[in-house]
């Protein structure tokens, strides 16, 4: 679930020469969401000078002369046109929705003078409730995951897990996503023994063919035999990407990715 917090009570410190400024987002608590990451994103505006890039440091509000760091994050801003940055503010989440008192973000620009003002700001977050917990373990129950099991069925065909990475990905449309980062994929591998897990019944046929020709076959035989089944995915699942417009990258959209998860391994 993807949720998106507008900012709110905003303003510009200036302390010492240093260029700062606080955000602050309405959350609500909610003890019984299981929150898995939350992105701050902001939409700099033009900075009319040289700076390329410049460190941030992204500090939790606690009081009025109180806040506590959660990371320092290298902005690459635009000398011309407004450009999206983005921190990762889980910590500062997790004591929000726990019903921690909310003061809200604060970033200051380390090492030169920036304008980090946003034009827009708001907090990506992907949180499962205990209601979508439910769901999903229902669901689970009534699908055949054929995961691995451990002893000796462990060989014979089945789901393995898989995480991906998208930044580690060498592959330029992968820069443009800013949710998930990381999601679990899954891929199938293994055995597959006569009469185990048949996709279909062509499959099933092709295994038997296959058992037959393999005991009929001499050794001076050159004809080739028919292959035996292989292990692949009999089902697989859509994944929710929330990324930058290619168009405007001032804009954020959401696209749906099909057949991105393997739910189920065969034999096929």
């Amino acid at each position: 679930m993807y949720g998106k917090d507008t900012g709110t009570d905003r303003k510009v410190a200036w302390r010492s020469k240093v260029p700062s400024v606080r955000l602050r987002f309405p959350v609500a608590p909610n003890r019984d969401a299981e929150l898995q990451s939350a992105q701050l994103r902001i939409l700099t505006p033009p900075q009319y000078n040289d700076v390329s890039s410049v460190n941030v440091q992204v500090n939790l509000v606690l009081g009025s002369r109180r806040k506590r760091l959660i990371e320092e994050r290298t902005f690459y801003l635009s000398r011309n046109s407004s450009k999206w940055c983005e921190a990762d503010v889980t910590s500062a989440m997790q004591l929000w929705l726990s019903g921690e008192v909310n003061l809200g973000i604060e970033l200051v620009c380390l090492d030169r003078k920036c304008n980090l003002d946003p034009l827009e700001a708001g907090i990506t977050t992907l949180v499962h409730t205990s209601e979508t917990r439910r769901v999903r373990r229902s669901i689970y129950h009534k699908e055949r995951r054929t995961d691995c099991q451990k002893g000796r069925k462990k060989r014979r065909c089945c789901r393995q897990n898989m995480k991906v990475t998208f930044s580690k990905l060498e592959f330029p449309e992968m820069n443009f996503i800013v949710e998930p980062k990381v999601y679990e994929a899954g891929y199938c591998h293994g055995l597959c023994p006569p009469n185990f897990n048949h996709a279909t019944n062509h499959s099933r046929i092709q295994s038997l063919m296959h058992q037959m020709e393999k005991r009929n076959a001499s050794s001076r035989t050159s004809r080739r035999i028919i292959p035996k089944a292989c292990c692949a995915p009999s089902k697989l699942g859509s994944l929710e990407i929330l990324l930058v417009d290619k168009d405007d990258p001032s804009k954020l959209m959401v696209e749906k990715w099909d057949n991105m998860k393997v739910i189920e391994c065969a034999c096929s």
